[in-house]
């Protein structure tokens, strides 16, 4: 019996027996129960990676101009949008370029209110994607480098093919070595970090493992040329990823070679078990890819993981001599009590957190604020990141967490999370931040709009140097998402919805009291009421991601340097100054060109 996840079994049959379809499928319903999330996010990245989006944007292009696509304007992914637009290049270079071009520029246009298409880096992009104007612009500088046309498009030529070959090697091959493993993982284990996506570069196996990934492909593209041979040896390499995921240490010959001894007899099993999935794939493309990414990309990865347990199983049972490649046990069986105890007997006993009362513990509890910073409140606020610090590696000695110590290939030290996420902040550290991060954003504008216009103008509402929306915005996300903090993932997408209530409520307020805009993304691609945009939300997003998990944490310690009365000092004195010029503005608003005049034809935006 191999134990699934949260302890359920999985039946692997005896030698020579056929893997059962209906085993993997339930069980693997079971490992979404507990790790839906993580899946479907594995998975959306990996259709990212490679291409799968292009079926759904193709049938929803083909459903709304009612006609079937060509070559020229179905939806590819990016290595054959590349390869087509080289060769419209090489027929008709001069031609080619201007269609690009004016596709682009028929693109700018077409966008609506919301879809917005002719401003923001978005729109840029989107629309030299799908016009294939980046071609015609890698294009013009290599001709003028090499001093002719023909000598450009063959090194620009190359340059693609380097690109595909890197994606090919060290993005697809490796992410789906990756994405083995932890499917792997998710079957047997009730947590499974995000962070073991760097669980090769760790061990020190990623250019071993992107090697016989590349070997592999090679020989599925090239037995591909004679379409029954490409299934057959698709068939026969199917446990390669997973080979890698278990021992990266193998070279490319053990791992095929392998391979090929484990499928003999199993790969029309494994044809039609993957057959059995082509209905979810037809429903993924019908709903645009929305099932495939919700449900059915993630289901197959997961049933995958159970039927390659159970061939795994049936394979060792009649080669036992082979437990030396297949060499890590854990990633299919918990460890026992005892090899767990003898592994991480070393730890520490997880000591109480000192408790802080009233108003005081509330707002450490929930925000991760110290309105006071006597002893005891330190004392939580060191206690509270030792905790966090072990707290992976005590996962793993309860067995909820693959148990890095006792793998065969191991990392050079534990895994242990990084304490800034989890630390407490000052009260006046938090004002000085606010200040900071205010300061940085209005230097990010001024900046920003002196290069566009190419003269210094004080962006902002306020006179100051200052854009109080960035401070409010960074504080926010350090003290309002402080229970997300140890959930990257949770912080990105939380972070994003904080801004946008933020940014839309605050562009609101300003119209309705001063009847005018300081600024607005009319022509921006995915826009509410031109007040926020997705380019937009996306910029605050990364940029409060970098300010919990690296500016903080890094001007909290420059900060605590300080003495206490310096820095008190400092802060009150801001405040003062920043009261000051919010009387000052409130009655002199900081208005005029570049400021509240901001688009091009558009002037002074009304309320209407």
């Amino acid at each position: 019996m191999i134990r699934g996840p949260h302890g359920a079994s999985f039946r692997a049959k005896g030698a020579g027996a056929a893997v059962t379809r209906k085993e993997a499928k339930t069980a693997a319903r079971r490992t979404l129960r507990g790790h839906w999330a993580l899946l479907v996010g594995l998975c959306l990245l990996g259709a990212l990676l490679g291409g799968e989006w292009a079926a759904s944007v193709t049938a929803a292009k083909t459903l709304r101009t009612q006609s079937l696509p060509t070559l020229e304007t179905a939806a590819l992914p990016m290595e054959w949008d590349m390869a087509r637009r080289l060769i419209q290049l090489a027929q008709d270079p001069q031609g080619a370029a201007e269609q690009f071009y004016a596709q682009e520029e028929e693109l700018a246009q077409s966008g609506g209110a919301i879809l917005g298409r002719s401003r923001g880096e978005i729109a840029r992009w989107l629309n030299k994607l799908q016009s294939g104007a980046y071609m015609a612009d890698a294009l013009e500088p290599l001709a003028a480098l090499t001093l002719s046309q023909t000598a450009g498009l063959i090194l620009l030529a190359l340059l693609c093919g380097a690109l595909i070959l890197f994606v090919w090697v060290f993005l697809k091959g490796v992410y789906r070595v990756l994405v083995c493993r932890m499917a792997l993982e998710c079957r047997i284990y009730q947590k499974v970090p995000g962070g073991r996506l760097f669980w090769l570069g760790r061990v020190k196996r990623l250019g071993r493992v992107a090697w016989c990934m590349a070997a592999r492909t090679l020989a599925v593209a090239l037995w591909s040329l004679t379409v029954v041979g490409g299934v057959a040896r698709y068939c026969a390499y199917f446990p390669v990823p997973y080979l890698l995921a278990e021992n990266p240490g193998l070279d490319r010959r053990q791992a095929m070679a392998l391979s090929e001894r484990m499928m003999a007899g199993h790969k029309g099993d494994l044809f039609r078990f993957e057959l059995s999935f082509l209905g979810w794939k037809v429903l993924s493309v019908a709903t645009f890819g929305l099932s495939g990414a919700l449900w059915s990309r993630p289901y197959r990865q997961a049933a995958l993981a159970h039927y390659y347990t159970a061939l795994r199983a049936q394979w060792l049972a009649g080669h036992p001599e082979d437990r030396a490649l297949l060499n890590d046990p854990w990633l299919f069986d918990v460890p026992e009590e005892g090899a767990l105890s003898s592994a991480y007997g070393d730890l520490p006993a997880e000591e109480p957190l000192p408790r802080l009362a009233g108003t005081v513990g509330w707002a450490a509890r929930n925000f991760g604020l110290l309105l006071r910073q006597g002893p005891r409140e330190l004392a939580y606020a060191q206690a509270l990141e030792d905790r966090a610090r072990l707290a992976p590696v005590r996962l793993e000695a309860r067995g909820l967490q693959y148990p890095a110590r006792l793998a065969p290939h191991k990392p050079e030290k534990d895994q242990a999370v990084d304490t800034d996420p989890v630390r407490c902040y000052g009260l006046w550290s938090v004002v000085a931040l606010f200040f900071a991060f205010s300061m940085a954003g209005w230097l990010w504008e001024v900046f920003y709009t002196s290069v566009d216009t190419g003269q210094f103008i004080n962006r902002g509402v306020l006179h100051g140097p200052w854009l109080p929306i960035y401070g409010s915005g960074a504080c926010m996300i350090l003290l309002a998402l402080y229970r997300f903090r140890t959930r990257p993932a949770l912080e990105f997408f939380a972070a994003i919805a904080l801004c946008g209530v933020l940014e839309y409520g605050t562009g609101l307020y300003l119209e309705l009291v001063h009847g005018q805009r300081w600024w607005d993304y009319v022509g921006y691609f995915l826009n509410l009421h031109d007040r926020i945009s997705a380019e937009g939300l996306l910029a605050f997003g990364i940029a409060g991601m970098a300010a919990v998990y690296a500016l903080a944490p890094w001007l909290d310690n420059l900060l605590r340097r300080l003495p206490r009365r310096v820095l008190t000092a400092m802060c009150v004195a801001l405040v003062a100054l920043f009261l000051a010029d919010q009387l000052w503005s409130a009655l002199v608003p900081n208005v005029g060109p570049g400021i509240t005049d901001i688009t091009a034809g558009v002037a002074r935006i009304a309320v209407r």
